[in-house]
Order: structure tokens, then sequence, then C-alpha cells
């Protein structure tokens, strides 16, 4: 959906754009202060947000900005647990480690918020679907017709849908798929490797440092 966006020529903050350290004090802000402020200054050169953190947050951004649309992707509940126990879910999930260790600040901002939503039980798989189900129900309930698109993935609803509830024209292109367990692995390792070499750059610098302080 993201990427559907982006060939629509929307710019949308997202779960991956938290994982900049430079976003953790400003999300952790929106998250305490509920300002349009915050979120704004949060969102400085986006319009849209997408997935972590906008699900967790938006009774408060459907109240901060009135004349935004909201469109709520479904798809199969179990598919969708193993997709999320495998990624972020749950203690035995092999990625939330490595995001921990790479990413403190921006896990602890995710972990204190996600659980607004999810069940304190991640290992449970009725628990957490029914969490998904109920956050799903919540939106449909409390979100006006006019403003709200329900996109279901499983369906194969291509750009129409999408096009027409944006009012913009539909891209004469395939519509766009990601994030598949194969690409999420590919960034996680990535993003480790990203983070390991200026840690690794910054701990010799430590060192040059300290070695020349010393001679």
């Amino acid at each position: 959906m993201i990427l559907a966006l982006h060939v629509l020529g929307f710019k949308c903050f997202h779960g991956a754009h938290t994982f900049n350290p430079r976003n953790v004090f400003v999300l952790d802000s929106a998250f305490k202060y509920e300002t349009k402020v915050h979120w704004e200054k949060l969102l400085d050169g986006f319009n849209g947000i997408s997935d972590w953190p906008g699900a967790c947050a938006y009774k408060k951004l459907m109240d901060l900005f009135p004349h935004a649309k909201i469109i709520l992707t479904t798809r199969d509940p179990k598919k969708w647990y193993k997709s999320y126990l495998v990624a972020i879910g749950g203690a035995k999930s092999p990625y939330k480690h490595i995001f921990k260790l790479i990413y403190p600040g921006s896990l602890r901002c995710m972990d204190r918020n996600f659980q607004k939503v999810m069940s304190s039980n991640d290992m449970d798989e009725d628990a957490c679907i029914k969490c998904y189900e109920n956050h799903n129900a919540d939106v449909i309930e409390n979100v006006s017709s006019q403003r709200l698109l329900v996109y279901n993935f499983e369906n194969d609803e291509g750009w129409r849908p999408l096009c027409e509830f944006l009012e913009v024209p539909c891209p004469a292109i395939p519509f766009p798929s990601a994030n598949n367990q194969a690409s999420f692995n590919t960034f996680v390792r990535k993003a480790f490797i990203v983070r390991a070499t200026i840690m690794v750059f910054y701990l010799l610098f430590i060192l040059l440092c300290t070695i020349f302080i010393l001679f």
C-alpha cells in the first residue's frame, strides 16, 4: 500500500522512518502530548502516514487532521499473524532482538505504544488475531464511510477502488507488491549491516582519539 500511494504522488511516513534516531524523540513527544504541533513536526515533508505508528494513533490523527482520509488494509488474519510474529511480534521474533540492538530508542517507543493495540500476550495466536479483528472493527465503527476505504489484499482489488477513493487517475502499471518475507529479510540484513558499520567506525574513532591522547 505504501508503494501504491507513492506511485499516486503521496509521500507517507511509515514504520521504517521510526528507525531514524532523529525521529525517536519527536515520535515520543507526539504520543505523549498528542498535539497537532508535535505530529506536524514528525510528519514534516509528508502528506500521509502508514502502518506503525499511524495505526496506533489513528483516532487522534483523525481529530487533528479532519480532512484526511483513512485507508484500512485487511488480509486473512492467520496470514497476518504469521507475518506479525516473525517480523515484529513476540519474544521469539528473530528480528525484534536485532532491532533492539541496533535501534533501541525506536523499539522502546514502539513497545510502549504498540501494546495499546495488541495483546500483551503476543505469542498467543488467538489473542493476537482477536486484537487484530477488534482493531479493524473499531476503525470501521469510528470512521465515517465518507472518509474510510477498506482495502482487502486477499481480493486483489488493484488500483480502481484506491484511486476512486483518493480521486486520482489510475496508473497504467501493475499494482505494486512488496514487504513479503523475502523482502523483509533483505531489509533487516541491510539495516543491520549499515548500523553495524557505523558503530564499528564510531568505536574506531574513539579508539584512535584515546591513543592520540595517551601518546
